[in-house]
């Protein structure tokens, strides 16, 4: 990782002997990072492109996915409610065979149908726990810009140095993540231990 960042802009805080983070010092974050990258709030902030067609915003409905032809894995979530300032694991949406993992959140002071309530974060995992591929996960791309085929030297290349790097390689499968913060959002790209294979996409809203 030290050949990608400057570790002059980080303190290391050491978890166990086999983890570890290093989160940007606070005088950078004041300085530098408001935009490490030129490019980087314009991709960040825009649409995530799922699936290749299915154009998904943070905090936006659910029924703006079934309007693009997804359906839920379990067709009871067509009249499941989701309770009053609430947020939970979402019902898993279905299409063509892919699956898209997700956060619901709703931010009525009454229950709400899933169809009206808020996507509050996606969760795409390429790998099952087993260290399975798993086939059903759905593309992803940030404007064409960064995709589920970006390597970690690209993206740190693309959206600058992240806000925080943590790895572990006390598991089976060993990985490293980098977290980029925007001001509504945080995105978490998980990649294999040396860096060349994505494993995981995150994105979640405050």
């Amino acid at each position: 990782l030290k050949d990608y960042i400057n570790p002059d802009h980080y303190n290391e805080s050491t978890v166990d002997e086999d983890t570890y983070s290093i989160t940007m010092k606070d005088e950078y974050k004041l300085e530098g990072s408001k935009d490490s990258s030129a490019n980087r709030d314009s991709i960040l902030n825009g649409d995530i492109t799922v699936d290749n067609d299915t154009s998904v915003k943070l905090g936006m409905k659910y029924q703006k996915l079934l309007d693009q032809g997804w359906s839920y894995e379990d067709d009871s979530y067509k009249d499941k409610e989701l309770s009053a300032y609430s947020s939970i694991m979402g019902p898993i949406m279905i299409k063509g065979g892919k699956e898209l993992r997700n956060s619901a959140e709703n931010k009525e002071s009454s229950p709400q149908k899933y169809a009206d309530v808020s996507v509050d974060g996606i969760n795409i995992h390429y790998y099952e726990f087993s260290g399975d591929k798993n086939n059903k996960a759905v593309d992803f791309s940030l404007k064409g810009k960064v995709d589920n085929n970006t390597d970690l030297k690209s993206l740190i290349d693309t959206l600058g140095e992240p806000h925080i790097i943590y790895y572990s390689s006390s598991l089976k499968r060993p990985y490293v993540t980098l977290t980029y913060n925007t001001s509504s959002c945080s995105y978490d790209f998980t990649f294999s231990s040396d860096g060349s294979e994505m494993t995981t996409f995150e994105a979640d809203a405050f």
